[in-house]
């Protein structure tokens, strides 16, 4: 079984050297990786003008297509850091995270942030509506009624996102 999974094409995930992530997805992709970074616009302001920008919506990591036994000849390309590895295993995450975080990138990045989730306790929700519906989240205890976190496949990381009632 482990050599069908290592032949299995997975979304893998790579620190990269921080602000060198457009950069490294764009020579990935020309060597003909299939490279997934997810960017949100944010205002920025530049010599007194507002101006949208696009900064990774995961600062420092960008995921790639590939079999895990492809993972290490990644591992000394300029500008990778290092494979995200958990339990001495490569990390990689789901079809369904790549689609949650294109999600949060379409819909603007301003209610969205990476935050470490450490240990907390709280209860889980099920998101009923709007761009996010079918996942189920975490709203820590003490946290407003409309605020949760969606947990994406990388250990130790989630995604803040602000859940909308229709009356707010």
């Amino acid at each position: 079984m482990s050599g069908v999974y290592q032949n299995t094409p997975k979304w893998h995930v790579f620190r990269v050297k921080r602000f060198r992530e457009k950069e490294l997805a764009l020579q990935l992709s020309g060597l003909g990786y299939e490279v997934f970074l997810p960017l949100v616009s944010k205002p920025l302001k530049i010599k007194g003008k507002l101006v949208e920008r696009q900064f990774p919506l995961i600062s420092g990591y960008v995921f790639v297509l590939l079999r895990q036994s492809s993972v290490e000849s990644l591992r000394y390309t300029p500008g990778i850091l290092c494979p995200l590895v958990f339990d001495n295993k490569p990390v990689s995450v789901t079809p369904s995270d790549i689609r949650l975080m294109e999600i949060a990138c379409s819909h603007g990045g301003s209610e969205v942030e990476v935050v470490e989730l450490g240990n907390t306790s709280g209860k889980l929700v099920q998101i009923k509506s709007g761009p996010f519906a079918g996942y189920e989240g975490l709203q820590p205890d003490g946290m407003p009624a409309p605020h949760c976190y969606v947990s994406l496949g990388i250990p130790g990381t989630c995604l803040r996102i602000l859940i909308r009632n229709k009356n707010h």
